[in-house]
């Protein structure tokens, strides 16, 4: 045998043995980068919902309730978000909107809580 042909049969062996340890690694580090983009995903999803709820009420001169059954059903079609909780208080002047649910994960028990609000000046509507 060659030196040449001991060296590659060496390195042959030794590539496949860090790709056996370091596979594994490699898909967890991706799944919880994957699990990290649901989450910020449902996030980004509860701050548009939110807004949307707060200026249905705050500009476009709905009630609370009205603007409430708008959201749900929106959400009722294409939402991440699960056990959501909307919270409208009325401040004559402001509303503010939040929002309590629950981001779904990968696996169970992996879900996370997300909690968002929003404040807007509340606009006279002109019929």
């Amino acid at each position: 045998m060659t030196g040449r042909d001991w060296y590659s049969q060496e390195r042959g062996a030794g590539s496949s043995l860090s790709m056996v340890l370091l596979a594994p690694l490699f898909f967890i580090l991706s799944m919880m980068a994957f699990q990290s983009a649901m989450w910020s995903h449902a996030r980004t999803e509860a701050r548009v919902r939110v807004r949307d709820m707060a200026g249905l009420v705050a500009r476009s001169g709905m009630t609370a309730e009205q603007a409430e059954i708008r959201v749900r059903a929106a959400m009722a079609t294409d939402s991440l978000l699960r056990e959501v909780h909307l919270d409208v208080q009325d401040r004559g002047t402001t509303v503010r909107v939040g929002l309590r649910g629950v981001a779904p994960g990968i696996l169970r028990g992996t879900s996370a809580p997300v909690d968002v609000s929003t404040t807007l000046w509340r606009e006279r509507w002109q019929p």
